[in-house]
C-alpha cells in the first residue's frame, strides 16, 4: 500500500493528471484531487495494515472491492487508448499498446480478477491477525 501511495503521487507531479473511475474519465484539476485522495487513502491503509488495525482489514477488502467493480465499468465503458491519452501518454507509445492488444476488451476482465481473487483470498488468509486488543 505503502509502493501504491508512492506510485501514484509521481502522477501529478509527472502531469498524469486523469483517473478512470465507474467508466468515465476524470482529468485536470479534478482528476489531481482524486489522485492525491488516493495516495492519503493509500498511505493510511499501509498504516492501518502495518499496525494490524481491523478497520485496515475491512477498509482494503471494501477498497479493493470498489476498485474492481469501477475497472470493470471501465472495461466496458472506455475506450483504453483514449483514456491513455487523456494521461498524457505519446502517441508512440499508445500505437504500441494498441499493436499488442493486451489491455483491450476481455482481456481486461481475466486480468481484473487475475489480481483481485488472489488479493481477496490472500486478504481472507490474513484476516486472523487483525484482532480487536484485549
Amino acid at each position: 500500500m505503502g509502493f501504491c501511495a508512492a506510485v501514484m503521487l509521481s502522477m501529478p507531479l509527472s502531469g498524469m493528471c486523469a483517473m478512470p473511475m465507474f467508466g468515465v474519465m476524470i482529468s485536470g484539476l479534478p482528476g489531481a484531487a482524486l489522485i492525491l485522495a488516493m495516495v492519503a487513502l493509500w498511505a493510511y491503509l499501509a498504516w492501518a495494515l502495518y499496525r494490524l488495525k481491523p478497520a485496515g482489514w475491512w477498509l482494503t477488502v471494501a477498497v479493493f472491492t470498489v476498485f474492481m467493480v469501477s475497472t470493470i465499468l471501465n472495461a466496458l465503458n472506455l475506450d483504453l487508448m483514449e483514456m491513455y491519452r487523456a494521461m498524457g501518454y505519446p502517441e508512440q507509445q499508445i500505437g504500441m499498446i494498441e499493436r499488442y492488444g493486451m489491455f483491450s476488451g476481455g482481456s481486461m476482465w481475466w486480468l481484473t480478477a487475475a489480481i483481485f481473487l488472489p488479493m481477496l483470498g490472500y486478504m481472507l488468509y490474513v484476516k486472523r491477525y487483525f484482532q480487536k486488543p484485549t
